[in-house]
């Protein structure tokens, strides 16, 4: 089926980048390489895609929140100064709710 994909994007001038797939199965299907223009596609437990820690052999959450405190932590710390400076809280409040928070709920 990647296979068939794969020569079908080329028809549209489009390619697959090989070394950005990654291959996740569950705990129900046995692990079998996939293999696709003659490249064997990594076999992986987890996954980050567009800010989310896919796990599908794992229903442990724990690492996606530990990685969503640290992502909060760096954005709050880049934002420091402003938060120890003399502006009133209201607007410190403000650039939290806006730069931090959406970090971490992402």
């Amino acid at each position: 089926m990647l296979s068939d994909l794969s020569i079908v994007s080329q028809q549209f001038g489009l390619r697959m980048n090989m070394s950005k797939m990654k291959v996740m199965s569950n705990a129900h299907v046995p692990l079998q390489p996939v293999i696709v223009e003659s490249t064997a596609l990594e076999i992986v437990d987890e996954y980050v895609y567009p800010g989310y820690t896919i796990q599908l052999r794992r229903s442990n959450s724990e690492k996606e929140v530990n990685r969503r405190i640290q992502l909060g932590w760096a954005a709050f710390g880049k934002l420091r100064d402003i938060f120890s400076s003399k502006i009133p809280q209201c607007l410190k409040t403000k650039v939290f709710e806006q730069c931090v928070l959406p970090v971490m709920n992402s």
